[in-house]
Parts: structure tokens; sequence; C-alpha cells
């Protein structure tokens, strides 16, 4: 299964740089718009020499098209060409169209930013053609929309070349997306192995404790139940070479959740909660002499490790003390 998985996040993997190397070009048109007078805001500019436009409209277009992965191209012409370009699809988006005359029959009007004085829905808008392959995308250049601050910034940006636009979709997010995907191949994965049960060996190497899948009973710790991820996770027994055991419940390797921890006779030495490994909430701790004679015990909050808040009997059960917050009443 873990095999398959990976196969199939290789496969993802393949795709996505596959896809990197052949995006597609989606087509805008526009006048050149100088950035003067009326335009002083809302501007595209064309230089002489042919390179790419500048201005706050190439940003606006560029943020609904960097979002969906796509290249874009934009053509120069009038005003009046492009829009009979809209009405038979060769072009697929214009952006700063208000929403007037038949526009709506040929475009889909993605409203972006609140305009007073705007006729029809009261916003600038992001049209795409209805004969664009596009179209049916319209729910992704809707998600895309940014923030009425954000139109405001770009809108307030002084441009003055074309050097100051992200034209190209990053790289860095295709393999962000590719990690994402892979993050939720291995929660799949995560899914399978706490369905496992099996035999795991715990024992000290260079001065730190590790998990193995194999072992001698004689020399380490053996660990039978449930297993997520290499290590104890969920229901299982843990038993030592000189016969203690623990028996309950796991995280991440460690003691966590309910459990009862007994000697090598079988007599009870701990019963209740833990957590990271160590005595941790409600529970029962059973006190023996130095030849495991029971003398006694203390019910009640223990904190990592420690008798925190709660009452200390002997072995007819009188009370010897009470602690209170770790500490002696």
């Amino acid at each position: 299964m873990k095999t398959k998985i990976l196969l199939i996040g290789l496969t993802i993997f393949l795709v996505n740089v596959i896809s990197v190397n052949a995006r597609e070009t989606i087509k805008s048109c526009y006048e050149n718009w100088p950035p003067s007078g009326k335009n002083k805001n809302r501007y595209m500019y064309f230089p002489e020499d042919g390179s790419r436009p500048y201005g706050s409209i190439v940003e606006i277009s560029l943020s609904f098209t960097n979002k969906l992965k796509l290249d874009l191209n934009i053509e120069r012409d009038s005003i009046k060409n492009c829009f009979n370009k809209m009405r038979n699809g060769t072009i697929d988006i214009m952006a700063n169209l208000i929403d007037k005359g038949d526009r709506r029959d040929y475009m889909i009007m993605v409203p972006y930013y609140k305009c007073n004085n705007c006729p029809a829905n009261g916003h600038i808008n992001l049209g795409i053609s209805k004969k664009s392959k596009f179209a049916s995308r319209v729910n992704e250049f809707k998600s895309a929309v940014l923030s009425q601050d954000d139109y405001l910034r770009i809108i307030g940006t002084k441009f003055t070349s074309a050097d100051q636009h992200d034209w190209d979709v990053s790289i860095d997010d295709y393999f962000q997306d590719i990690e994402n995907q892979l993050k939720e191949l291995k929660k799949v994965e995560v899914v399978v192995q706490k369905k496992e049960k099996g035999v795991l060996f715990e024992r000290e190497v260079n001065g730190k404790w590790e998990w193995f899948d194999d072992g001698d009973e004689k020399k380490d710790v053996k660990y039978v139940g449930e297993i997520e991820n290499g290590v104890p996770n969920g229901q299982g027994t843990f038993t030592y070479p000189d016969g203690r055991k623990y028996v309950g419940e796991w995280k991440d390797g460690k003691y966590n959740g309910q459990g009862t921890f007994t000697l090598p006779d079988g007599s009870k030495y701990y019963v209740g909660e833990f957590k990271d490994g160590k005595l941790n909430g409600q529970g029962t701790l059973y006190d023996y002499s130095t030849n495991e004679i029971y003398v006694g015990k203390f019910v009640g909050e223990f904190k990592d490790d420690n008798m925190w808040t709660g009452t200390k009997y002997d072995e007819t059960g009188s009370i010897l003390y009470k602690i209170v917050n770790g500490k002696l009443e």
C-alpha cells in the first residue's frame, strides 16, 4: 500500500513538473493608455520599442492570471477592435471595464473594484469572452479577486517599467502545490498505518532510546500493539526484560492516555493517566517495601511523574498525609 501511494505521489509530481513547461496562454487586449489626465491611476502603456506593457491595468490583469497559473499575452489595439475580438473569442479577457451597453451579451463580468459612479453593478470589472475556453473557469476568476485595499495599493503604485510586474507564474508555487499534495498523500498513508498491529523493540543506542522492528526479548523492551509511523500509537503492551509491564494507550511512541503499570510478580504499581511518557492526571500509585510488601498508596493527581494533589494512605487505609499543588498540607 505504501509503495502504491508513493507511486501515485511520483505521478502527481511528474505531471506538475511537466505543467510548469506547458502553461496555457490567456490573451488580452487594450489600447495605449498613457498615465496622464483621467488615466492617471488606471492606465496601460505600451512602450514604443514593442516591449511588454506596464501599468495598473497590467498589474490587475496579472493578479488574476497568475493565481490561475496562466501566461498573459496582451495585444495592443483600439478599444473598439478589442471589443470585437471579445465578441468573436479571439481574445479571452479585458480588465478595467464598466458594465454597460450590450457587453454582457458577449462577456461574463467579474466585478473586482467598487466604483461609486459606475453603472449597472457598481464595479470595475474583468470581462471574460463567452466564446473563450476560459469562460468555464469563471468561478476561479471570482475566487482570485483581491481585497479593495489591494486594488487601492495597485492603483496608487507608479509603474514605470514592465519589470515591476511578475509576468511569470512562480515555479515555487508549483512545487508548493506538489508539497501540499504529497502531504495529503501522507495523511492517507497514516490512516492506513493506524490499522497496523505488530511488534517493536526499544533499546538504547548511543545514549538515545530508539524503536526497532527486531530485537532480543532478554535484553530489549518489547512492544506488542498498534503501530503508526514506526512507533507505538494506540493500544499496546510494553514488557521489560525483568517482567515489568505497561498495558494501555500510546501516542507517538510514549505512554499517553489511560494505562496500568505492573511489577514483575503482577502487582499493580500505577493505574491511571499518562501524558508524554509520564504520570500526568488522575491515578493511583502503589507503594511497596524493599521486600515487595504492600505498604500503602497515593490516590489523586499527578504532574510530570510527581504526586501533585491527593491523599497518601498506609496499608490499612488510614490517611498518612495530603498533598496540594505539590506541597504537603
